[in-house]
């Protein structure tokens, strides 16, 4: 039995080491008029801020653009842009909304959830926007080596045992 239990033992600690933590990393999906998604850690470290107003990030895969904003409150939201910085350039989108990050524009944090973004300032018409703003967690899925430890360790645990278990009949 104490064979069983050394052998569950290792197997866990090896499963627990065969995988180190990692931040969460979210997908961000953006839907309405601008389609787009990407994927960013929960917590990241910013390109830049703008004061206490934004919080950029640049070279974003999934948009195409130099610069993705994220604003503070009051005006929230989030934009996108071709420019050298976070104010120069062509607009991808821009849009008016809830505040999308916690922490502050220097440390942000993002969070699971659904935005209704509240106006698009490329159409500069007042009406309000259809877009949607959804982030979700990214499933990270266990890799093969590791799992393939752990299996390959319980079927050696249940061997051992049953094999302990039929020498101990016969000795009987």
């Amino acid at each position: 039995m104490r064979a069983a239990a050394l052998i569950s033992s290792v197997a866990i600690a090896l499963s627990l080491s065969a995988g180190a933590a990692q931040a969460t990393t979210l997908k961000f999906a953006l839907s309405g008029d601008y389609n787009y998604t990407w994927t960013m850690d929960s917590n990241p470290t910013p390109t830049g801020t703008n004061g206490a107003l934004s919080t950029y990030f640049a070279s974003v895969p999934g948009i195409p653009a130099n610069f993705l904003t994220f604003y503070a409150s009051p005006q929230g939201g989030l934009s996108a842009g071709t420019g050298t910085d976070d104010t120069v350039g062509t607009s991808i989108f821009d849009l008016t909304g809830p505040q999308i990050f916690g922490g502050t524009v220097s440390a942000p944090t993002f969070s699971t959830g659904v935005f209704q973004m509240d106006l698009d300032l490329l159409k500069n018409d007042g009406i309000p926007t259809t877009e949607v703003l959804t982030i979700s967690n990214v499933v990270a899925q266990t890799p093969i080596p590791a799992s393939l430890l752990l299996f390959t360790s319980a079927i050696a645990g249940l061997g051992v045992v049953g094999w302990r278990k039929q020498k101990g009949a016969g000795a009987a």
